[in-house]
């Protein structure tokens, strides 16, 4: 039996790679983000109050306080990263300090409801063969009126918008888990608590949007199973992820970024990429310089009355031709709009897509177009002069 679940589905969407060296390969990363680890002491401390509240003892702030600072440093390892330059361990410490002194004083004395279970594991009936869908609930509530609440705690530092909560699958899929278990689930309330804004915000889901959600949810673990391609996907991400030293997009960056300047200056990759760099903006140089000299070379030309330009041991033959130039996409773009449907009436745009001029003039002059047709093309034609310059070696010279 496979197990699935919401990280490891999210996990896949952020990145296929990361989801294959954590869930397929199986390889342990040993650095944790300091958010994760944050977000953990978080919810136990969390959790201790409310299993304090159903053994009848109202745990004080103070208590879960230290209760969260005793299990912070038990827990602190060397492997606990700060990514955001310019904070430290000590900045988020106070951050989770600061969201359960919210919380204690937002919902004291913590009895708006009966709570039923706390981290509770609930399992998701998709009726797949072979797959079991499992997750942990952070709190689950009923009210008086019957209502059952699904809480999921967050410490994340962006709160989202309203109309993301109601896209949210996570909750909603556990809501098909807890209506699995009880026949009197009739009406429950998705409830998130973003503890950093001391924010409460809420959702409900209708059985059609649940039903889409499942299916959505069957659709990505089938991709899952049948896919033997795991692309690494970069994103704002990859800077949290425990597998950039086994990741093609990061692994270099991750490498040199812990070399001694005199060392990474030095190291292959590194002088290969400068080298480039300098050889490709030399050559950029260049290339506006040829066009500079190209444009003195037609103004000589044409001053001197001339097609030919020796040298010292080689000429140059100007070609100055008129050719038809038809409106471009990056240029009129009301008159460029205006021909393509001229072309799409006309059954030839499929030949000539993306609107290749010198493809246009080919069917023109090939006798492909009808004589109508031709005439509303032309009604978009514009002659240009086509300059070009040919070099050749002169015979006989020998270059100095």
């Amino acid at each position: 039996m496979k197990r699935y679940s919401y990280s490891r589905l999210e996990t896949y969407e952020n990145c296929p790679l990361q989801f294959k060296l954590r869930y397929i390969d199986r390889i342990k990363s040993d650095t944790e983000s300091v958010e994760a680890f944050m977000g953990s002491r978080v919810h136990e401390s969390l959790e201790k109050l409310y299993r304090d509240k159903l053994m009848e003892k109202t745990c004080s702030l103070e208590d879960l306080i230290d209760f969260y600072h005793s299990n912070w440093d038990k827990n602190l390892h060397e492997g606990v990263i700060v990514v955001r330059e310019g904070y430290s361990l000590d900045n988020y410490r106070e951050i989770g300090k600061r969201c359960l002194e919210s919380y204690y004083h937002r919902y004291f004395p913590f009895d708006h409801a009966r709570t039923i279970a706390l981290e509770m594991p609930i399992e998701v009936p998709l009726g797949v063969p072979g797959i079991k869908f499992v997750g942990f609930i952070d709190r689950l509530d009923q009210r008086e009126d019957g209502t059952y609440e699904i809480h999921d705690y967050k410490t994340s530092s962006t709160l989202p918008h309203q109309a993301k909560i109601d896209q949210d699958k996570q909750l909603a899929l556990y809501q098909l888990g807890i209506e699995s278990l009880w026949d009197d689930v009739r009406d429950v309330d998705l409830v998130w608590h973003y503890l950093a804004f001391d924010k409460e915000l809420r959702s409900k889901r209708e059985r059609e949007k649940l039903e889409m959600i499942k299916k959505e949810v069957i659709s990505i673990i089938h991709e899952i199973e049948t896919t033997d391609s795991f692309e690494p996907r970069e994103s704002p991400l990859c800077g949290w992820c425990g597998y950039q030293d086994l990741c093609p997009l990061k692994k270099h960056t991750f490498k040199v970024s812990r070399l001694p300047p005199d060392a990474f200056i030095k190291e292959d990759g590194v002088q290969l990429v400068n080298r480039y760099i300098e050889v490709k903006n030399q050559m950029k140089a260049l290339k506006q310089e040829e066009e500079q000299l190209k444009n003195a070379i037609y103004e000589y030309a044409a001053k001197e009355g001339v097609n030919v330009i020796n040298g010292s041991g080689y000429r140059v033959r100007i070609r100055v031709s008129k050719k038809p130039k038809y409106p471009s996409i990056s240029g009129d773009r009301e008159r460029y709009s205006s021909l393509v449907e001229v072309l799409k009436r006309a059954g030839i745009w499929e030949e000539v897509s993306k609107l290749d001029s010198n493809r246009l003039v080919e069917l023109i002059e090939e006798g492909r177009i009808e004589e109508e047709v031709v005439r509303e093309i032309k009604a978009y034609e514009e002659i240009v002069e086509d300059k070009r310059i040919f070099t050749s070696r002169i015979k006989g010279v020998i270059e100095k």
